[in-house]
C-alpha cells in the first residue's frame, strides 16, 4: 500500500490492490498492469471546453534585430503566448514565431499587430 501527500485524492478501484491517487493534475497509479489499467479505465479527465489556436509566422531576420518587438509583444498581448525559433543555417536566416491562445479574437489581433511591426505577409 501507499501513503498519499498531504492535499492527494485516491482514486477507484474495482480490482483492489494498491491504491492510486491525484494530485492536482498529475495522475499517480499502482505499477502492476493488472491494476493500473483498471484504475485507467475509470479515470474522467477534465476537457478544457476552449479550443487552442495558433498561428505560425515566418521572418527573414535574426532574433537580435526584433527584439524590441518581442518584447513589446510579450507586454501588449498577455492572452497570447509567443515562441521563437531562429534558423540561422537558412540564407538569409529566419526566425520562425509561433503564437498560441486559447482565444481566437486575441489571437488575431496579435497576429496582425505582429505582422504589421515586423512588416510580414
Amino acid at each position: 500500500a501507499a501513503t498519499f501527500p498531504v492535499d492527494a485524492a485516491p482514486l477507484e478501484t474495482t480490482s483492489g490492490g494498491v491504491p492510486g491517487f491525484r494530485l492536482r493534475n498529475a495522475y499517480v497509479l499502482p505499477g502492476v498492469p493488472a491494476e493500473m489499467r483498471s484504475m485507467f479505465r475509470g479515470l474522467k479527465f477534465a476537457v478544457e471546453c476552449e479550443p487552442i489556436h495558433r498561428t505560425v509566422l515566418t521572418v527573414q531576420t535574426t532574433e537580435d534585430r526584433i527584439r524590441r518587438t518581442l518584447e513589446q509583444f510579450a507586454v501588449g498581448h498577455p492572452a497570447v503566448r509567443l515562441g521563437s525559433y531562429p534558423d540561422l543555417d537558412t540564407d538569409p536566416p529566419e526566425v520562425v514565431l509561433v503564437l498560441v491562445s486559447r482565444s481566437a479574437p486575441s489571437l488575431a489581433e496579435a497576429t496582425g499587430w505582429l505582422r504589421n511591426q515586423l512588416a510580414c505577409p
